[in-house]
């Protein structure tokens, strides 16, 4: 009877509390598996960058500023910065190959 009515009417916003929380873990565990996945695309495109300016490194004594910087106004890139820069600006853009 009446108080089985009570103890329904008290655990009603229990009830509700533990829906709320079922429902906004579900959204976090969400957005934590999308930061995962942005976290895990922009290690790749460190490692890439990481790889490319290691090859700058080896290779930037074979090329001379005045030469990479004709490659660059040929490709109509920047050709500012220093030698690493220039390197890696003409690795992105496709125009030097190491």
């Amino acid at each position: 009877g009446r108080a089985t009515i009570k103890s329904i009417e008290q655990s009603k916003p229990k009830v509700k509390a533990v829906a709320r929380a079922v429902i906004s873990g579900d959204e976090e565990l969400n957005m934590l598996r999308k930061r995962i996945i942005e976290l895990e695309v922009e290690n790749k495109e460190m490692d890439i960058w990481i790889q490319r300016r290691r090859a700058v490194d080896e290779k930037s004594k074979l090329y001379s500023m005045d030469a990479l910087k004709d490659m660059a106004r040929m490709d109509g890139l920047p050709v500012g910065g220093t030698k690493a820069q220039l390197m890696m600006r003409l690795l992105e853009a496709g125009s030097l190959k190491l």
